[in-house]
């Protein structure tokens, strides 16, 4: 049974943004910690997470789903409903081939933090010791390694096109990738970066950890500005559903925020005592969260 949570109305100088929102509290068929989620449409989403645990959403139920591994499984992505990935502690790497899960060679045992295709013939992976993965069709290939940088996040737009965030020493660091070529922006954020999402070239975000209030990272095309101060405690994820709406959130033992994106302003949406692990947007009236426990909530949005 679904537990209706959250109801909340909002006008903005006489005009409504949205007529009503729904957080709903899913029920969950594990209690382990979910640390990443993805939809490929509202009757189709998975969800990985700590102890090799996989779920699955029909359009009416969250199931279990027989994992290969016991590894902690950090990232999911799927091209399409047959051509799957997820990668894990360990350098774990799975797929799923249509109608199971199948563990796949991995080049390397450091751990594997989140993963993203461009295609189904092209991939990428990324994680500690600043170690990029890419896939071209039969096999994954190491082509970066760093031992001080650790990566937490990616975001491809394209094969040509792509962006990895992460921090070296604490701090934080952007690698870009754009047409054939990598730079590293590196020491000038303070705090580690730990979240990337771009819906264009010139329209990318970037969260930051830390203690205190800190601000989102924007870039508009031709730099990186911190916006929004005073807004975010931190970010662990954000995601999407268009260029004009998107969310964010933030966890940590016991407690998580939720953060939303519109109008061009950020704004805390809701408060909860769960920690948030992974957010994503499969539309603005269709967003999935997941986190400890085996918690899951689902925005519903109704114009």
């Amino acid at each position: 049974m679904w537990k209706f949570i959250f109801l909340l109305l909002i006008f903005f100088s006489g005009c409504r943004l949205f007529e009503k929102i729904e957080w709903v509290e899913v029920e969950s068929p594990t209690t382990k910690d979910l640390y990443s989620v993805f939809a490929l449409s509202e009757n189709d989403a998975w969800a990985v997470g700590d102890s090799g645990v996989i779920i699955h959403w029909d359009g009416e139920k969250w199931s279990l789903v027989e994992s290969p591994t016991t590894k902690k499984l950090n990232g999911v992505f799927f091209v399409n409903e047959d051509n799957g990935w997820v990668v894990g502690d360990s350098g774990t790497i799975l797929r799923w081939v249509g109608t199971a899960w199948k563990e796949v060679h991995s080049p390397v045992d450091a751990d594997l933090s989140n993963v993203q295709f461009t295609s189904e013939y092209e991939g990428w992976a990324v994680g500690k010791y600043g170690i990029i993965l890419h896939y071209n069709t039969l096999e994954w290939k190491i082509i970066y390694g760093d031992t001080t940088i650790v990566w937490e996040d990616l975001c491809f737009l394209s094969s040509d096109e792509g962006w990895i965030v992460g921090s070296r020493g604490g701090c934080g660091c952007i690698l870009r990738y754009l047409n054939g070529k990598w730079t590293l922006i590196d020491s000038i954020f303070i705090n580690p970066v730990t979240s990337v999402y771009f819906t264009s070239s010139s329209n990318g975000w970037a969260g930051l950890k830390g203690k205190g209030m800190l601000p989102i990272l924007h870039f508009d095309g031709k730099e990186w500005r911190k916006v929004s101060e005073g807004v975010f405690y931190s970010v662990t994820s954000i995601s999407f559903a268009d260029s004009d709406e998107g969310w964010a959130v933030y966890g940590s033992p016991n407690f998580g925020h939720i953060y939303y994106y519109g109008k061009n302003e950020w704004k805390l949406m809701l408060e909860t005592n769960h920690n948030l692990c992974s957010v994503f947007a499969l539309a603005p009236n269709c967003v999935w969260i997941v986190g400890e426990r085996g918690y899951i909530l689902r925005l519903q949005k109704r114009r």
